[in-house]
């Protein structure tokens, strides 16, 4: 038989209140911010009834905090003088290679341009740039199908004192004087145009210099996606 509903209550425990606790969550905290908290209790703490004998007790709990804080602004003048410092250094090499500019500028002018009285002065002798002459043939010429229906693309290794590149080619069933201008890139790569798919195409590429075109490198023979 059931219990009528007031005795049934009575036989339940009572409901009890959980007990507040601190919340400090000091990990990662910036320095200042945790020196804000301890100040922050420091200043609550003085005659406060609710804790007569803290632990630990105020004078030692407000050494530490001096202490602490005296570390913190230590590292804070530190860093602030570091970085004047930096800033001072970075104007004086300014300042300093100005004067070493002005000094060869006379010792160029001064030494008539002898060598010997040059290097007698603690300077390097400058090197003269020598004129490239004929390029070689640009070597490692590769083709490689594209994604598109008659699209190769043609990739050279770079050669040094090319200011362009000559990109030719033509049906490999044509004759050699049937070369068809491709492009002229001043990068060692070029797209081809839409090439007839199926069809077998030679290429051949020069690099172009002060001196003029090198030796052709190629052909390379290969067909059309």
């Amino acid at each position: 038989m059931l219990l009528p509903t007031a005795a049934r209550r009575q036989g339940k425990p009572a409901k009890t209140t959980a007990m507040a606790k601190v919340r400090l969550t000091l990990n990662g905290l910036p320095d200042l911010e945790l020196l804000a908290i301890g100040r922050k209790h420091e200043r609550a703490m003085d005659d406060n009834p609710n804790f007569p004998d803290p632990v630990p007790d105020e004078a030692a709990f407000i050494a530490a905090t001096d202490t602490w804080e005296g570390q913190v602004m230590a590292v804070q003048h530190a860093l602030t003088a570091y970085r004047e410092a930096i800033a001072a250094k970075a104007a004086g090499r300014t300042t300093y290679e100005g004067i070493l500019r002005q000094r060869a500028s006379h010792i160029d002018a001064a030494s008539g341009g002898d060598a010997g009285k040059i290097l007698s002065a603690g300077f390097d002798l400058r090197r003269d740039g020598q004129p490239v002459g004929t390029l070689p043939a640009p070597a490692r010429l590769t083709a490689v199908m594209g994604d598109r229906p008659g699209q190769i693309r043609l990739r050279w290794k770079r050669v040094r004192g090319a200011a362009i590149y000559q990109a030719e080619f033509r049906r490999r069933d044509e004759p050699d004087d049937a070369w068809q201008p491709l492009g002229s890139p001043t990068a060692a790569k070029i797209w081809t145009v839409d090439l007839e798919s199926g069809v077998e195409y030679a290429f051949r590429v020069a690099a172009i210099g002060t001196a003029g075109p090198s030796p052709w490198a190629g052909p390379l023979f290969r067909m059309a996606p």
